[in-house]
């Protein structure tokens, strides 16, 4: 056998439910490992998002140390090019796919607070704006006074004379 068509002796030949598939797609976002490191790094995600650049290398570091910590042992796999197999990538690169995931979910919790900020602003807005002496509706019914911001609102409604 010629040592092009050998198994390289780096290659992983079976996945445990416990590793880390580097990649994009379905595939590699099924497999439990994927799944579970999603979770914990959705727990650090708001921690990371207040940190200063040492913690969040720290933090970081801790989420690769729970995928290790797990029976079995988690690992980092990437595909080789080569063989097709996978196998276990460097320390640089869990660190540089963890801390994107940390990016990624940071940046989705940013933009959903901003737009509950939004909403709250608006809706402060809408409170503290004066109250209209009167307001017509065109309609079923009429409303002639209609008090917006005030701690009990007063709504009076006529209704059309049968």
């Amino acid at each position: 056998m010629s040592g092009s068509s050998s198994i390289n002796s780096d290659c992983i030949v079976k996945l445990t439910h416990t590793d880390v598939l580097l990649g994009r797609g379905v595939g590699t976002n099924r497999r439990a490992g994927n799944t579970y490191f999603r979770e914990v790094v959705s727990q650090h995600v708001e921690e990371y998002l207040a940190s200063t650049k040492t913690h969040k290398m720290e933090i970081t570091r801790s989420v690769i140390d729970r995928i290790h910590a797990l029976n079995p042992p988690g690992r980092f796999l990437e595909k080789d090019e080569v063989w097709g197999g996978w196998r276990e990538c460097e320390m640089k690169r869990a660190h540089e796919k963890t801390a994107q995931a940390l990016r990624d979910g940071a940046a989705r919790l940013r933009t959903s607070s901003k737009r509950s900020i939004s909403s709250d602003a608006m809706i402060t807005a809408q409170l503290s704006r004066p109250a209209k002496k009167q307001r017509k509706d065109v309609g079923v019914n009429n409303f002639d006074d209609v008090s917006v911001g005030s701690a009990e609102p007063v709504i009076k409604v006529n209704l059309p004379m049968k």
